[in-house]
Protein backbone atom coordinates (compact mmCIF):
# COMPACT_ATOMS: atom_id res chain seq x y z
CA UNK A 1 0.00 0.00 0.00
CA UNK A 2 1.61 3.24 -1.13
CA UNK A 3 1.75 5.99 2.10
CA UNK A 4 -0.78 8.64 0.39
CA UNK A 5 -3.34 5.96 1.28
CA UNK A 6 -3.14 6.15 4.86
CA UNK A 7 -5.50 8.47 6.77
CA UNK A 8 -3.46 9.60 9.17
CA UNK A 9 -0.83 10.71 6.25
CA UNK A 10 -3.54 12.91 5.33
CA UNK A 11 -3.83 16.80 6.27
CA UNK A 12 -6.36 17.58 8.78
CA UNK A 13 -7.06 20.92 7.69
CA UNK A 14 -10.72 20.50 5.41
CA UNK A 15 -8.62 22.72 2.42
CA UNK A 16 -5.49 20.83 2.67
CA UNK A 17 -7.44 17.68 2.07
CA UNK A 18 -9.06 19.09 -0.73
CA UNK A 19 -6.16 20.01 -2.38
CA UNK A 20 -4.32 16.52 -1.53
CA UNK A 21 -7.42 14.20 -1.77
CA UNK A 22 -6.56 13.22 -5.64
CA UNK A 23 -2.82 12.24 -4.24
CA UNK A 24 -5.03 9.29 -2.43
CA UNK A 25 -5.22 7.96 -5.92
CA UNK A 26 -3.38 5.16 -7.39
CA UNK A 27 -1.96 7.78 -10.46
CA UNK A 28 -0.98 6.09 -13.96
CA UNK A 29 -3.59 2.90 -13.43
CA UNK A 30 -6.77 2.39 -14.21
CA UNK A 31 -7.62 1.04 -10.85
CA UNK A 32 -6.84 4.73 -9.72
CA UNK A 33 -9.31 6.45 -12.57
CA UNK A 34 -11.62 3.83 -11.43
CA UNK A 35 -11.60 4.80 -7.79
CA UNK A 36 -11.32 8.44 -8.61
CA UNK A 37 -14.46 8.37 -10.60
CA UNK A 38 -15.91 7.13 -7.82
CA UNK A 39 -15.73 9.46 -4.82
CA UNK A 40 -17.23 11.66 -6.88
CA UNK A 41 -20.06 10.36 -7.86
CA UNK A 42 -20.62 8.25 -4.78
CA UNK A 43 -23.26 10.90 -3.34
CA UNK A 44 -25.15 11.41 -6.12
CA UNK A 45 -25.97 7.85 -7.19
CA UNK A 46 -29.69 6.85 -7.07
CA UNK A 47 -30.52 3.20 -5.91
CA UNK A 48 -30.75 1.63 -9.68
CA UNK A 49 -26.96 3.50 -10.12
CA UNK A 50 -26.15 1.63 -6.49
CA UNK A 51 -27.78 -1.67 -7.81
CA UNK A 52 -25.81 -1.83 -11.45
CA UNK A 53 -22.45 -0.67 -9.67
CA UNK A 54 -23.29 -3.74 -6.88
CA UNK A 55 -23.13 -5.89 -10.11
CA UNK A 56 -19.45 -5.07 -10.49
CA UNK A 57 -18.72 -7.70 -7.91
CA UNK A 58 -19.25 -10.11 -10.80
CA UNK A 59 -17.33 -8.87 -13.38
CA UNK A 60 -14.37 -8.91 -10.79
CA UNK A 61 -15.10 -11.93 -9.83
CA UNK A 62 -15.40 -13.37 -13.90
CA UNK A 63 -12.22 -10.86 -14.51
CA UNK A 64 -10.36 -13.09 -11.86
CA UNK A 65 -10.86 -16.28 -13.26
CA UNK A 66 -10.44 -15.67 -16.75
CA UNK A 67 -6.85 -13.67 -15.74
CA UNK A 68 -6.19 -17.32 -13.59
CA UNK A 69 -6.82 -19.41 -16.79
CA UNK A 70 -4.74 -17.06 -19.07
CA UNK A 71 -1.61 -16.56 -16.28
CA UNK A 72 -2.46 -21.21 -16.47
CA UNK A 73 -2.00 -20.94 -20.25
CA UNK A 74 1.53 -18.83 -19.98
CA UNK A 75 2.81 -20.73 -17.40
CA UNK A 76 1.86 -24.20 -18.93
CA UNK A 77 3.66 -22.69 -22.33
CA UNK A 78 6.70 -20.91 -20.76
CA UNK A 79 7.18 -24.47 -18.57
CA UNK A 80 7.65 -26.24 -21.88
CA UNK A 81 10.74 -24.31 -23.01
CA UNK A 82 13.22 -25.57 -20.54
CA UNK A 83 12.69 -28.85 -22.12
CA UNK A 84 15.40 -29.71 -24.37
CA UNK A 85 14.66 -30.57 -28.77
CA UNK A 86 10.99 -28.83 -28.04
CA UNK A 87 9.80 -26.47 -30.04
CA UNK A 88 10.13 -22.81 -27.93
CA UNK A 89 6.70 -21.75 -27.33
CA UNK A 90 7.07 -18.70 -24.59
CA UNK A 91 8.52 -15.18 -25.70
CA UNK A 92 10.21 -14.27 -22.12
CA UNK A 93 13.39 -14.39 -23.92
CA UNK A 94 14.37 -11.28 -21.40
CA UNK A 95 13.81 -10.17 -17.54
CA UNK A 96 12.10 -7.23 -19.23
CA UNK A 97 9.80 -9.48 -20.93
CA UNK A 98 8.96 -11.20 -18.01
CA UNK A 99 8.36 -7.52 -16.07
CA UNK A 100 6.26 -6.41 -18.61
CA UNK A 101 4.05 -9.53 -18.15
CA UNK A 102 3.92 -9.10 -14.24
CA UNK A 103 3.10 -5.19 -14.37
CA UNK A 104 0.20 -6.05 -16.90
CA UNK A 105 -1.07 -8.62 -14.39
CA UNK A 106 -0.35 -6.66 -11.49
CA UNK A 107 -2.81 -3.68 -13.17
CA UNK A 108 -5.54 -6.08 -14.03
CA UNK A 109 -5.59 -7.55 -10.39
CA UNK A 110 -5.69 -4.22 -9.10
CA UNK A 111 -8.32 -3.02 -11.52
CA UNK A 112 -10.34 -6.44 -10.46
CA UNK A 113 -10.06 -5.06 -6.49
CA UNK A 114 -11.28 -1.98 -7.31
CA UNK A 115 -14.44 -3.08 -9.12
CA UNK A 116 -14.93 -5.88 -6.18
CA UNK A 117 -14.38 -2.61 -3.75
CA UNK A 118 -16.82 -0.45 -5.49
CA UNK A 119 -19.39 -2.98 -5.88
CA UNK A 120 -19.21 -3.61 -1.87
CA UNK A 121 -19.42 0.38 -1.61
CA UNK A 122 -22.73 0.46 -3.53
CA UNK A 123 -23.96 -2.81 -1.69
CA UNK A 124 -23.31 -1.51 1.65
CA UNK A 125 -24.74 1.96 0.89
CA UNK A 126 -27.83 0.25 -0.21
CA UNK A 127 -28.36 -1.37 2.45
CA UNK A 128 -27.79 1.11 4.71
CA UNK A 129 -30.25 3.67 2.62
CA UNK A 130 -27.98 5.84 1.60
CA UNK A 131 -29.30 7.11 -1.56
CA UNK A 132 -30.01 10.29 -3.53
CA UNK A 133 -33.10 10.92 -4.44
Amino acid sequence: MDRASFPSEQPQDPESSKVSEKSTFKRGSVAGVLQFLYSRVEGELDSEDLEFLSGSGELACHMAMNLASTINSIGCLVSNDDEPGKMQSGDFRTGRDFADLMFTVANVVDVIGEFANIASESSFLLREGRING
